[in-house]
C-alpha cells in the first residue's frame, strides 16, 4: 500500500496519482498542522503560515508559485533541513560506492540505475518519473513528483522561480531570529541573508488554514475552494505582521 487518506477522503497514492487528486482543502489542512522545524519552536508554528507569508514578499507573478511551493509536505511530511541533507550525503555515498563495486562510473552507474527502477506511476515515462532521477533520495523524488501535479493542477512552472528560492531563504533567516531559542552557532545556508525587518506572529492551525485558503482563493481564477472559506473572510491579511503591501517589482531583484 502506497497510498494515504486525505482529510477530503482521497486515496492519494505517493507514486501513482494524476493532478486530479491534489484537492486545495487536503493541502490547506495538511501544511497547516505540519510544523516547521519538527515543532521545535517557541510558539505553534506552520508550514502553511510559513506559505502564505512567502506569497506576500515575492513578485505578483510569482504569488501562487510561493503559497504552494511546499505544497508537497501536505502528503509527506515537513522533513528538516539537515535531515534532508544527510539523505542527499548518504544517498551520494551509497551511489558512489556501488558504482565503484559495479567498475563503472558514477553518472553511467545512475543513468543504468534510472532504467532499471520501477515505474510506479500513472504516467509515462518522463522528466517526472523516479528512474530519471535516481541520482536523488527516494524522499526528494516522491516531493518532486507531487510538486509536478500540484504544479500541473494549479496552472504554475514546474521551476521555481528565484524569488520563491530566496524569500524562502530570508523567511527562515527571519523565523530563526523569531520563532527558535537563542543560539550562537552559524547557520551556513544563511550567511548574507538578511531578516525580514518585522517579526513574525504565529498563527493558530485553524486561522493558518483559513488563510492559506483565502490566499489560494485570491491567486487562482476561477478562485480555488472559494466555497470552503468562512462567510466573512479573514481581514486584513495584507497588513499582517511580516506581511508587507509593496512587492518588489523585478524579478531579480534582492527581497
Amino acid at each position: 500500500m502506497s497510498w494515504i487518506l486525505t482529510a477530503t477522503g482521497r486515496r492519494l497514492d505517493l507514486t501513482g496519482s494524476t493532478a486530479d487528486d491534489i484537492h486545495p482543502q487536503d493541502i490547506a489542512q495538511g501544511l497547516s498542522r505540519s510544523c516547521r522545524f519538527a515543532g521545535q519552536t517557541t510558539a505553534f508554528y506552520s508550514v502553511a503560515q510559513h506559505s502564505v507569508l512567502a506569497s506576500y514578499h515575492v513578485p505578483p507573478e510569482d504569488a501562487l508559485h510561493a503559497l504552494l511551493h511546499d505544497a508537497a509536505e501536505a502528503y509527506l511530511g515537513d522533513l528538516t533541513g539537515p535531515l534532508k541533507r544527510l539523505l542527499a550525503s548518504y544517498h551520494q555515498a551509497l551511489l558512489t560506492s556501488a558504482a565503484e563495486v559495479s567498475g563503472m562510473d558514477v553518472a553511467g552507474f545512475v543513468e543504468l540505475l534510472g532504467h532499471r527502477l520501477p515505474m510506479n506511476w500513472t504516467v509515462c515515462f518522463t522528466a517526472h518519473c523516479m528512474g530519471l532521477h535516481a541520482d536523488l533520495p527516494f524522499y526528494h523524488q516522491l516531493e518532486r513528483h507531487l510538486l509536478g501535479l500540484v504544479a500541473e493542477r494549479f496552472g504554475i512552472s514546474r521551476t521555481r522561480p528565484a524569488s520563491v528560492a530566496a524569500i524562502d531563504l530570508r523567511l527562515l533567516a527571519t523565523e530563526r531570529r523569531d520563532l527558535m531559542p537563542p543560539d550562537e552557532e552559524v547557520w551556513e545556508c544563511l550567511e548574507g541573508v538578511e531578516p525580514l525587518a518585522d517579526r513574525i506572529e504565529p498563527w493558530s492551525a485553524e486561522i493558518a488554514q483559513q488563510r492559506f485558503l483565502q490566499r489560494l482563493a485570491e491567486l487562482t481564477d476561477p478562485p480555488a475552494m472559494a466555497q470552503a472559506l468562512p462567510a466573512q473572510a479573514v481581514q486584513g491579511v495584507a497588513s499582517m505582521t511580516c506581511v508587507k503591501a509593496q512587492l518588489p517589482k523585478a524579478e531579480g531583484s534582492t527581497l
